[in-house]
């Protein structure tokens, strides 16, 4: 058994990923960082599935559930622009180096950029997003973008 154990040990760390029987990994995240030649602002998309509770966002729908952290340098405003709607409207939120923001509150067919917050100087960012509806289409999508 400690031979065992030794040698599940030795393998590179990051190769193996061991789970009890019945509970799901947590998809790793995709960081995405601000281009070099972005100055002014930065978007780029952002989807949430299935966001019947508060969810973490991903780039697209093929990237999720993987969720999406980005690193926009510097010390932007985030700002979100939802042109796919949930059922009733979303909530919507940035998450800043581990702390919640307070919720930003998007109608349906709102089609206006929404101050989600400040991020503070070189954030690690993530959007997580609810919809308002107790039923129906629960995937939001759209643009995030930070300005500087």
């Amino acid at each position: 058994m400690r031979k065992l154990i030794g040698s599940l040990l030795g393998i590179v760390a990051g190769t193996l990923l061991v789970t009890a029987p019945g509970v799901q990994a947590a998809p790793m995240e995709t960081a995405v960082a601000k281009p070099a030649g972005a100055q002014q602002s930065w978007k780029t998309t952002f989807y949430c599935g299935s966001a019947d509770t508060w969810t973490r966002c991903s780039l697209n729908s093929s990237d999720f559930p993987r969720p999406a952290e980005w690193l926009p340098g510097g010390s932007p405003s985030a700002h979100l622009l939802v042109d796919n709607h949930a059922a009733g409207g979303e909530a919507c939120r940035i998450v800043v180096n581990g702390g919640r923001f307070n919720p930003r509150y998007i109608d349906p067919g709102y089609n206006r950029w929404t101050w989600l917050g400040n991020t503070g100087t070189d954030p690690a960012v993530q959007l997580e997003c609810i919809r308002r509806s107790q039923s129906g289409d629960a995937g939001i999508g759209g643009y995030i973008q930070f300005n500087y």
